[in-house]
């Protein structure tokens, strides 16, 4: 969590930096908010590549929080869905399936489960590999931003998200409960 001076010392930058922006003292209580929760060097490094930008408009704070994400997964280098089957691909032809490889990224071995595991993949007739290749890609896909938006999810939110989870939870079971009595 960023310190508040520091934070302070940020929103200066930024106010420096697009000199006709005079934000209300309310704007940088809804910046706090949505960007406390970031390192320090992940917000300015996020700061400074929105103002590299070149830009006559100031970053809202979604556009910065989303900038200071995207560095870090510049940074990571994730493998994109097509690149993801070319690992299982390579596997399937290195270890077959008598034993389950171990792939570079946790997705990948999310998505090989979600269209029927790897024993699955390995005894699918070759007819089948492009039907598998795509509903691999979509898995991955579909697991990659969901993660993303966990990871992006403002911790407050992530909160209240789990909380009426839960509420929904035991209201099904309540539910369950009343079917089962009649």
């Amino acid at each position: 969590m960023i310190d508040p001076q520091d934070f302070r010392v940020i929103m200066g930058f930024l106010e420096a930096a697009f000199p006709r922006w005079q934000p209300h003292p309310a704007t940088h209580e809804v910046y706090y908010q949505t960007l406390g929760d970031l390192p320090t060097d992940q917000l300015k490094a996020a700061v400074q590549s929105y103002i590299a930008q070149d830009t006559p408009w100031p970053p809202s704070a979604g556009q910065l929080r989303n900038a200071a994400f995207d560095l870090i997964e510049t940074v990571e280098n994730k493998l994109d869905a097509n690149l993801a089957w070319g690992e299982v691909v390579k596997k399937l032809g290195a270890d077959g399936h008598i034993r389950i490889p171990q792939f570079s990224d946790p997705t990948i071995d999310a998505s090989v489960e979600a269209i029927g595991g790897w024993r699955y993949i390995c005894f699918s007739p070759e007819s089948a590999m492009v039907s598998n290749r795509a509903r691999f890609v979509t898995a991955y896909e579909v697991l990659v931003k969901r993660t993303r938006d966990n990871e992006r999810m403002l911790p407050q939110v992530r909160d209240i998200v789990k909380r009426l989870a839960v509420e929904k939870r035991m209201q099904l079971g309540d539910g369950k409960r009343e079917t089962k009595a009649v």
